[in-house]
């Protein structure tokens, strides 16, 4: 679909070129019986560049593809209404390209939201590299806890202040249902917290986009079909409590090197099993992490987070996300690959895959590259 839209812009933007090659007359052209002025055939010019610089830029993954390509698509569709016995087919491939447009700018501005709040997030970020984290930093820590902080190679690096993760998920609603593919990219700062995560996918065909916010201890989610309808939305206690939960989850699994962290309350159950106490504001939640013994973490699970099921609503079921395929990071060695799963009355319901492709610590925000995904 990407090649064949491609195409038509750029056909349709060449095409263009035929007015200003009359007006300036570099060329017979029978087919265009109607006079065309030089300021005409100028316009004509420009409505072509703008089209095919906008495929360019769509071809090679470029957001602000949109820009030039309604500019374009505005002055080409003008021109056709002034020459409308010449031209008036050129009107079909731009009713296409309003639509894709439409759908274009509507999901730069939804995102632009997640791009703010990033930017916002991460602008007071201490650039000068602080103290490293060092093995005395861990005293005090479970030895499984403190063996997997070492192991991940984050001792004698720069403290964690924040982290950039993209990751391939795929997602499903229930046993039954087809898996989703989904394109995330994700900012957490470790203080103040905040974990933002936008995704896009595709829900039957049709593009679904959504963002997750948590700051400032309140949590969001917002999922939208072509960035515009409102497929679902949550908010509110039960959502604040989940997402801590998550939030913490991240810290476990993308973060080893913030485990130090003086809101997290630590008790051994066994050599390869600790519980964990992570507060924030006014939520507590509690966690039971796995280790094996090459001390990578294998598992982590949590009795509170919130399930919304159709029949009796929001309620407390155990979650548990095991990891695997450990791989290097830019110098930190991570869980690679992960699933989330509800253990429901009815059995365990495997909802969500993820693929880590890329994760940076103390980087400002920067968007998403093709190299990223």
């Amino acid at each position: 679909m990407r090649i064949l839209l491609f195409i038509l812009i750029l056909v349709h933007g060449l095409i263009h070129l035929m007015g200003f090659t009359k007006a300036f007359q570099l060329a017979r052209l029978d087919q265009l019986s109607m006079p065309v002025s030089r300021f005409s055939g100028l316009i004509w010019g420009l409505s072509a560049f703008l089209l095919v610089a906008a495929a360019v830029l769509y071809l090679f993954w470029l957001n602000a593809w949109w820009i030039p390509g309604t500019v374009g698509v505005l002055l080409s569709t003008g021109l056709i209404l002034n020459y409308w016995k010449d031209s008036k087919w050129g009107m079909i491939p731009n009713l296409v390209l309003m639509t894709v447009l439409f759908v274009a700018v509507a999901g730069y501005f939804f995102r632009h939201r997640f791009v703010k709040d990033a930017r916002h997030v991460l602008s007071t970020l201490d650039s000068r590299p602080g103290n490293p984290l060092t093995l005395e930093d861990l005293a005090g820590l479970p030895d499984a806890v403190k063996n997997y902080i070492v192991y991940s190679g984050t001792v004698g690096k720069p403290r964690i202040q924040s982290f950039r993760a993209v990751l391939d998920a795929q997602i499903r609603a229930d046993r039954n249902a087809a898996w989703i593919p989904l394109e995330v990219e994700q900012y957490n700062r470790i203080g103040p917290l905040s974990r933002l995560f936008f995704m896009n996918g595709k829900m039957k065909g049709l593009p679904v986009s959504g963002y997750h916010r948590f700051k400032d201890g309140h949590a969001t989610m917002d999922i939208r079909l072509f960035s515009l309808l409102k497929v679902q939305r949550q908010e509110g206690k039960e959502m604040d409590i989940a997402e801590t939960v998550t939030f913490f989850n991240d810290l476990c699994i993308l973060a080893p090197g913030a485990l130090i962290s003086k809101k997290i309350e630590w008790e051994e159950i066994a050599p390869l099993q600790v519980k964990a106490k992570f507060t924030e504001g006014g939520t507590r939640i509690e966690a039971l992490l796995f280790f094996n013994e090459q001390n990578q973490l294998i598992s982590f699970e949590s009795e509170d987070r919130y399930y919304i099921s159709k029949e009796t609503g929001p309620g407390k079921v155990r979650w548990v996300t095991p990891v695997s395929d450990y791989k290097d990071y830019h110098g930190y060695r991570l869980a690679s690959r992960g699933e989330a799963i509800w253990y429901l009355p009815d059995g365990p319901l495997a909802y969500l895959r993820v693929e880590l492709r890329d994760l940076r610590y103390n980087s400002p925000y920067h968007p998403v590259s093709r190299e990223d995904l």
